[in-house]
């Protein structure tokens, strides 16, 4: 879903402005946000929000950690994929629009843990 992250500052640091390429059903559109914490090796956070107006399109923050479990001798780690908003979609259902939200922060795990 989130197709490609377009960094729009010099430096990639907390505050910086982000361009996000969504995909869905084969259909690309922008949505804009910022970059809100970064901490190598443990997690980021980033807003994503409409192009139209920060209150319309599901405006969000998309956190992702990861920690270290167990003994340090296995090397384990956990993931975690979460995301907070507000669901403002008139024609989509709170509950359908969770069920979505469900699968996006799973298959965004998925990904990035099949990268680690």
């Amino acid at each position: 879903f989130h197709e490609r992250v377009i960094v729009q500052a010099a430096e990639f640091r907390p505050g910086a402005d982000l361009i996000l390429v969504h995909r869905l059903l084969g259909f690309r559109f922008l949505r804009f946000g910022r970059l809100l914490t970064w901490r190598e090796g443990h997690g980021y956070a980033f807003s994503d929000l409409s192009g139209r107006d920060k209150r319309h399109g599901f405006p969000h923050v998309f956190f992702c950690s990861i920690e270290s479990v167990g003994d340090s001798a296995l090397h384990r780690s956990r993931l975690t994929v979460s995301v907070r908003g507000k669901w403002t979609s008139p024609w989509v259902s709170r509950r359908l629009g969770m069920c979505w939200l469900r699968y996006v922060c799973y298959e965004h795990a998925r990904l990035l843990a099949k990268m680690l």
